[in-house]
């Protein structure tokens, strides 16, 4: 390569003179060894375009549902409860191919799972069900799955520890939606509470030490 001192310009052609000023031209050789890194070229994900696709069909669904169910009664009975199922699969999807923790995922899945049929209930304009039993026992199940979690993963005890503490304190207070009269069927809160309860007080009792001071640094006591 040849380069004009004069102009700043780089002649890739053989020449002896410059093009514009007619000065001599001097040998401008580009070390081979610069950047020489291979060039990154961007690939498509297969999965993220399916998802995508999945996304915009389910987007439609919801569209189409509300749309037939609200001009043939506007009462938006069954539209509302399909459009859950929808939202609903796509945080599943989500979950499936997240990197996060199994044990973070089925918590979420369960969670997820708890709200769509509490959601189902008061659409359908019945929520003694959903909230009579699905809400205790859907809580009592996530308490119940992350206490066996950390006994039977002892040394990771700090990576679940706060997650079972917030799931026992939410046990403890459906006792309240007995109280005050909110639900029809007693013992499903009855049970939630005594499993959060009881598992909090297992957990204060047996918990490794390094574990209370880390929970009572992390809430500031």
């Amino acid at each position: 390569m040849k380069y004009c001192e004069n102009c700043k310009i780089n002649y890739e052609k053989d020449l002896k003179k410059c093009l514009l000023c007619g000065d001599d031209l001097i040998s401008n050789e580009v070390d081979s060894t610069v950047n020489s890194y291979p060039t990154i070229k961007k690939t498509k994900d297969p999965l993220n375009i399916i998802y995508r696709t999945f996304i915009l069909l389910n987007i439609i669904s919801i569209i189409v549902s509300i749309f037939i169910d609200y001009n043939a009664d506007k009462s938006l009975s069954w539209s509302l409860i399909v459009s859950s199922g929808n939202i609903s699969t796509l945080f599943f999807l989500k979950l499936l191919f997240s990197e996060s923790k199994l044990v973070l995922r089925i918590i979420s899945f369960l969670f997820i799972s708890l709200i769509e049929l509490i959601i189902i209930g008061y659409v359908s304009k019945d929520p003694s069900w959903a909230i009579d039993i699905v809400l205790p026992l859907g809580s009592s199940t996530i308490t119940i799955f992350l206490t066996v979690v950390i006994f039977s993963k002892s040394k990771r005890w700090q990576d679940y520890a706060i997650s079972l503490i917030i799931s026992c304190i939410i046990n403890i207070s459906l006792i309240l939606l007995n109280i005050f009269n909110v639900t029809v069927t007693k013992w499903p809160v009855l049970v939630a509470f005594f499993i959060g309860l009881s598992t909090l007080l297992l957990l204060i009792l047996f918990a490794p030490k390094k574990l209370k001071e880390e929970l009572l640094r992390r809430f500031h006591i």
